[in-house]
């Protein structure tokens, strides 16, 4: 299992995590809409997820010695014995993976279930700490941003102050 990576985007939160095995590696997200209830309290409601196509690995998956106990163990004999299951497996695996849509999204039914809440216990630029309703806490750290990722991210600021802007002499004027 990889990293768990969240990315944040016009009231959207996508978490993606990759996955590999022996023979194939996938990657599994979930997208929620997220709304800010208040400084540090947001509203999660998952709304679809998603499983990419497998891909295959190559390998056999195992390793050629493994070490137990300050002994190293010898997996050739193993690995040899194996050969024609895995390439079994490796066959079944392709035509699977051939069979299956490009990607697979689902929706996730609206009930209690997929609505969740968070508050974030801190917060700094370059990492947030939240705790989720049912006791779990996440830490999760920025990665470092390119300068391409920066400049877009002031754009998406700048245009949605303008809008604020807007909205507020709105207001005023009424």
């Amino acid at each position: 299992m990889g990293d768990v990576v969240q990315t944040i985007a016009g009231g959207t939160a996508t978490n993606t995590v990759a996955l590999a095995g022996p023979l194939a590696a996938t990657t599994l997200s979930a997208r929620a809409a997220v709304e800010v209830r208040s400084p540090a309290r947001l509203a999660v409601r998952f709304e679809r997820g998603g499983v990419a196509t497998p891909v295959l690995v190559d390998g056999d998956g195992l390793p050629d010695t493994v070490t137990v106990l300050g002994t190293a163990i010898d997996l050739g004999p193993v690995k040899a014995a194996l050969a024609p299951a895995a390439a079994a497996a490796r066959a079944a695996a392709e035509r699977l993976a051939a069979a299956l849509p490009a990607d697979l999204t689902f929706p996730i039914p609206a009930n209690d279930k997929a609505s969740t809440w968070l508050i974030n216990t801190y917060l700094d630029a370059d990492t947030r700490v939240a705790r989720g309703d049912g006791g779990s806490v996440f830490v999760m750290t920025r990665e470092p941003a390119s300068e391409e990722s920066r400049e877009a991210a002031v754009a998406e600021i700048l245009a949605e102050a303008a809008v604020i802007e807007v909205a507020a002499e709105t207001l005023v004027d009424e």
